[in-house]
């Protein structure tokens, strides 16, 4: 049987190119597309359906640590070493509700901070020790629950 090499695959010459092709395509296309439907599910990834609750935000802070130092070579004619410090900036969250008081805490990716008003409503949803909050914006914020503390029974909320 004769072929033809086309690219790096081999084909038959009594197929035609374009069949072979649009075949090869077809049986790529169909698993391709039970991934993206797997992997857009609420089970594998998709946006979950969150026990939303209302709180009131007691103080939002931005704060910024020193988690490392990077050497940088020498440039040029310029023969001395130069350390710039890794800063790591965080937001961190104090909401309160009847029961609990919680403080959370996010590791901020960008520049623009959370849209949120202190000593005003928020939503958000716990889920284990991760906290879902919902900016003014809509915009949905992920943090690490740092601490949570059970409100005593007299003390009335802020």
């Amino acid at each position: 049987m004769l072929s033809l090499t086309v690219g790096w695959r081999v084909i038959p010459t009594g197929v035609n190119a374009f069949e072979f092709h649009e075949t090869r395509m077809k049986t790529l296309l169909v698993p391709l597309i039970v991934v993206v439907v797997a992997l857009t599910s609420p089970a594998f990834g998709g946006k979950k359906n969150r026990d939303w609750q209302t709180g009131k935000l007691v103080d939002s802070q931005r704060s910024q640590n020193v988690v490392g130092a990077v050497e940088r070579p020498p440039v040029g004619f310029d023969s001395r070493r130069r350390t710039n410090n890794v800063y790591e900036i965080r937001d961190t969250f104090v909401i309160e509700t009847d029961s609990y008081t919680y403080t959370a805490s996010e590791v901020v990716r960008g520049t623009k901070p959370p849209n949120v008003t202190v000593n005003g409503p928020v939503k958000f949803a716990v889920d284990g020790t991760t906290m879902y909050l919902l900016d003014d914006g809509g915009t949905e914020h992920k943090a690490d629950v740092t601490k949570k503390v059970l409100r005593q029974v007299s003390e009335p909320p802020k």
